[in-house]
């Protein structure tokens, strides 16, 4: 049963679409090398959301939402923050790995790992690195052992007023 209009109006052909975890964003990949994002909150009236990603299929979501990895025609992997969906915003640089296209990805569970499948024959695994996933804090306090003292903020961040950051 369709719910509403038609979600997208791309002349491309869509080649590929993807959730959000929570099912409010909808990823769609276009055969002309673009992701557009909509928010199907209201999926009677779906709403684009920012300006499309250059990339293409296939493509997958973290486990939070936090991070949509893209495939491209040059080979190579793209990682986009998109906890503000609005403005996604490129992590890193490509991953590059593969000597032909990509045709596939996941996320592992935790989302601290992405492994992809390609056309060479070969299945990478690369790590996504801590710093991009939703709320670093927890694992930054726990590696500093509770948060910088005034003495260690003063050496490792000099300029910026201190203040606690791990209860």
């Amino acid at each position: 049963m369709q719910l509403g209009e038609p979600v997208t109006d791309h002349a491309e052909l869509v080649a590929e679409v993807a959730f959000s975890p929570d099912g409010t964003v909808l990823a769609i990949a276009d055969g002309g090398g673009r992701v557009v994002l909509r928010d199907v909150t209201d999926p009677v009236r779906p709403v684009q959301i920012g300006q499309p990603l250059p990339a293409s299929e296939p493509m997958a979501f973290s486990a939070d939402g936090a991070i949509v990895a893209t495939s491209g025609a040059d080979r190579t992997v793209d990682l986009w923050n998109v906890i503000d969906s609005a403005r996604p915003a490129r992590i890193g640089r490509p991953l590059a790995g593969h000597t032909d296209s990509v045709n596939a990805m996941s996320f592992s569970s935790d989302g601290t790992a992405l492994a992809t499948a390609g056309a060479d024959g070969t299945a990478l695994l690369w790590r996504v690195p801590a710093e991009n996933l939703r709320d670093p804090l927890p694992a930054a306090c726990a590696v500093t052992d509770g948060g910088l003292d005034r003495a260690e903020w003063e050496r490792e961040i000099p300029g910026l007023p201190w203040e606690e950051s791990c209860p």
